[in-house]
């Protein structure tokens, strides 16, 4: 089993980049990996609550953020970006952390990609 880590950094719109880094979170799992993913930057949008991607024909990330829950996978996102972008909302289980904790995800990762 290894430990994967997917880095998201690209906002959830106007590409398929975040849609696409967690289908592969997704797919990962049936290989029985452990999974994390960290949301820096402009993919911290990502995380917003109450947002109707079927209105501009986009995926609903969230139903894989639940299938992805019941896998124990990790959820990580900087919290500076969340505090520079004035974003507080976020869901609950994702864990807010400082840069020392995400390069310790990074250090224990097997593979990491970064979107």
């Amino acid at each position: 089993m290894a430990i994967i880590t997917i880095i998201i950094r690209k906002p959830p719109y106007g590409s398929l980049n975040t849609e696409e880094a967690i289908r592969l979170a997704v797919g990962c799992t049936i290989g029985d990996h452990s999974i994390n993913l960290i949301f820096l930057g402009d993919g911290i949008y990502t995380l917003l609550l109450n947002q109707e991607p079927d209105l501009i024909k986009q995926k609903d990330v969230f139903k894989d953020f639940e299938l992805l829950r019941m896998t124990n996978a990790g959820f990580y996102v900087y919290e500076k970006d969340l505090k520079e972008r004035k974003i507080g909302d976020i869901p609950p289980f994702f864990n807010k952390v400082d840069l020392a904790e995400i390069d310790r995800v990074i250090e224990e990762s097997d593979f990491v990609w970064a979107w």
